[in-house]
């Protein structure tokens, strides 16, 4: 099984590689111009068609949001986990109250303040509340789904009206 994850990981990055080399349309269209501005030490950390998903993730959620409103897309995160695939899922905060609102993996999160949720080096995670409406990428360490050991994180968050929807991706080993 370990075999496969590895040639499944070649096979992604390889495939970015290839979508790069001819001309980038459909990285650029999922904001790839952000991914390329981040620090090579987390570039060479983080697969790039990982950092991209997180980033066609958040685009996805946010254009359901602008169909069926906030509130909807919410319920759907949360009650039938809506944008949640392998470890990668969407996240939403209200940014007024600084409350995580949208959580799939771990609804005992909904309704929690940000600065009393920590992540394992003890950081608050308000710094995922630095969000606009282009988007920012925000590092952390956090659970993957279905693992009980942190790694690191890098998540992508973008500020829609009152809400701040978020999805990232996990340090490859």
């Amino acid at each position: 099984m370990e075999k496969i994850m590895r040639k499944t990981k070649l096979f992604a990055r390889m495939l970015a590689a290839v979508v790069l080399l001819a001309g980038g349309a459909a990285l650029s269209a999922c904001g790839a111009q952000a991914v390329s501005h981040l620090p090579k030490p987390v570039l060479d950390a983080f697969s790039l068609f990982s950092l991209t998903q997180a980033q066609r993730r958040v685009d996805d959620a946010l254009a359901l949001a602008a169909e069926k409103g906030d509130a909807e897309t919410i319920r759907l995160i949360n009650e039938e986990q809506m944008f949640w695939e392998g470890d990668s899922y969407v996240f939403v905060l209200d940014a007024r109250t600084k409350t995580i609102v949208g959580h799939p993996v771990a609804p005992e999160l909904v309704g929690k303040k940000l600065e009393s949720v920590a992540d394992v080096a003890g950081n608050s995670l308000l710094e995922l509340l630095n969000a606009d409406e282009s988007g920012n990428w925000v590092e952390y360490k956090w659970t993957p789904p279905g693992n009980d050991k942190f790694s690191r994180k890098i998540s992508w968050v973008k500020l829609s009206g009152n809400y701040i929807y978020g999805s990232g991706a996990y340090e490859e080993e």
